[in-house]
């Protein structure tokens, strides 16, 4: 897992949670993790499902089965500037979504842990820090969280 400028972008103004999801969801297809219709099976399953994807107090990891349109194992990240939430009650903003693709259960978990230690290692803990960095010291403190894993 690397976070590089090609499937990053940070400091993004959206109207609501599902522009979100299709900004993670169009740096996930321009890297050649999912197809287009990824992004849009993603919207689905939370209109379905509801907000699984929140996975801590302002972080959601968008992503659906390897079968609704993921190509290979993949990740992506934004943040967003302005508040957008999931649900009528103006709860836990959504400040940054880390996207995945995964092709089977296997690689599934294994980027959920991938995800989840990057949380532990910081990411939440710095989350105002880490929102007011540069562009380029947001991808060294990412991939720095991500290197402590290895």
């Amino acid at each position: 897992m690397e976070f590089t400028e090609k499937n990053t972008s940070f400091d993004l103004v959206v109207k609501d949670w599902q522009q979100a999801i299709l900004e993670s969801g169009k740096l996930l297809e321009k890297s050649g993790y999912a197809n287009e219709d990824y992004k849009y099976n993603i919207i689905k399953d939370v209109k379905n499902y509801g907000s699984y994807i929140m996975i801590s107090p302002n972080v959601a990891i968008p992503h659906t089965r390897p079968e609704n349109g993921a190509l290979k194992i993949g990740c992506s990240i934004i943040t967003i500037k302005n508040d957008i939430y999931f649900d009528d009650n103006n709860k836990d903003a959504i400040k940054v979504l880390i996207g995945f693709t995964a092709i089977d259960n296997k690689n599934h978990l294994e980027m959920l842990k991938n995800i989840i230690n990057i949380i532990e290692k910081g990411l939440v803990e710095n989350l105002n820090y880490f929102l007011n960095l540069s562009k380029k010291d947001k991808l060294t403190f990412l991939n720095s969280l991500v290197k402590e894993e290895k």
